[in-house]
């Protein structure tokens, strides 16, 4: 039921993240009934072995196609605090690509002492 939605949504290049994790708890529940259904009529090897290529293939995702796609998104966050660790003074903020919440609290979490010499300047930078 939870993957029902996508079967007209294939030209849908962006779907909000909500429903990607509810579509994937269906697939997860789907894999794991289709592993036990494997396990049951086959050797436990091979069921081991296919597992193994699904852990291969979802590692290998992650670190050369998705790792790249989280380094950009962590760029600007990494830059400002980069600029509020090198400096002593105020750190003017103009045209963040992130919500302040975001830079903020990056600061509060990785350099608290920094947060009250941030000075944000409000532009329409989007």
């Amino acid at each position: 039921v939870a993957l029902l939605p996508y079967a007209w949504l294939t030209y849908s290049t962006a779907i909000p993240s909500r429903q990607v994790y509810l579509a994937s708890a269906g697939l997860a529940m789907l894999v794991g009934l289709a592993f036990q259904h494997l396990s049951e009529m086959t050797d436990r090897k091979l069921v081991w072995a296919i597992a193994a290529l699904v852990v291969v293939q979802n590692l290998g995702t992650l670190w050369i196609k998705k790792r790249a796609q989280f380094l950009e998104r962590a760029a600007p966050t990494e830059q400002l605090l980069h600029d509020v660790r090198s400096s002593t003074g105020p750190v003017y903020v103009r045209c963040f690509p992130l919500p302040r919440m975001v830079g903020e609290d990056a600061v509060r979490l990785i350099a608290p002492e920094a947060l009250p010499r941030l000075v944000w300047q409000d532009d329409n930078c989007r």
